[in-house]
């Protein structure tokens, strides 16, 4: 298991893991890139989507833009997908070149990926507080094994989220939730080894005294504006 510092690119507009670390196209737009979701500022968010995906080269018509809906469903697919919008919290593929995205503020991007026999696959999950509860990374590890997959096989990486230093329940309880989908992980048989972990809390990390990520928690405690970053993967490599 390896927790790793996150390499910003274009100016701090967005970030990702070195590449020999994860292998595939996949970036976290940072607050410098501005607000990602309609929700807060359709107009703004529209224009610095566009800007994120012109950064990663990828067309935003080939992404699957997961709707959390904090509960743990997801989908599994091996063509093209139907829905692009899909009300769930976590999608896995086999198809090459269709991006998946998430739009976090303190919630874990778990992003799996390996192979199905001689096929790749990648996944995104959305692991907040309920989809930790429901065991949501557990799940997702169980369907890659119902495809054949063995777990010593499956690699995880937990891209930027609320850590424990920063995340209290009841205002008093420390939770640990990037602790806890990693349990969840070697519980079910994945090698800690093929595990790796963004060092940055979203709540605390920053850059010359400023902010990375956006933090929702960050944001009611200070009173702060609102805003979602994005987390994409796909499978494809970077500079094809």
């Amino acid at each position: 298991m390896l927790f790793r510092n996150l390499i910003l690119e274009d100016r701090g507009l967005w970030a990702h893991f070195a590449w020999q670390d994860l292998p595939l196209k996949h970036g976290f737009s940072t607050v410098l890139a501005g607000n990602m979701a309609l929700k807060f500022g359709e107009r703004k968010a529209v224009e610095n989507r566009e800007r994120f995906f012109r950064l990663l080269r990828h067309s935003q018509e080939e992404t699957v833009f997961i709707n959390p809906q904090h509960r743990d469903k997801i989908l599994f697919f091996e063509k093209y997908p139907a829905v692009f919008y899909p009300e769930c919290d976590g999608v896995i593929t086999t198809v090459s070149n269709i991006g998946i995205t998430l739009m976090p503020a303190d919630c874990l991007p778990v992003i799996l990926w390996g192979k199905i026999g001689n096929r790749d696959f990648v996944g995104l999950i959305h692991a907040g507080r309920r989809g930790t509860n429901l065991r949501i990374t557990e799940k997702a590890i169980s369907i890659l094994i119902q495809q054949g997959v063995k777990a010593e096989n499956i690699n995880i990486a937990i891209g930027p989220a609320i850590h424990s230093c920063c995340y209290r329940f009841a205002k008093v309880i420390k939770k640990d939730f990037v602790k806890e989908n990693i349990q969840q992980a070697l519980d079910k048989g994945v090698s800690v080894s093929n595990i790796i972990i963004a060092r940055e809390c979203t709540c605390c990390a920053k850059v010359g005294g400023k902010p990375i990520f956006f933090s929702h928690r960050r944001a009611k405690k200070h009173n702060e504006k609102e805003g979602r970053f994005i987390a994409f993967v796909a499978l494809e490599k970077e500079g094809s």
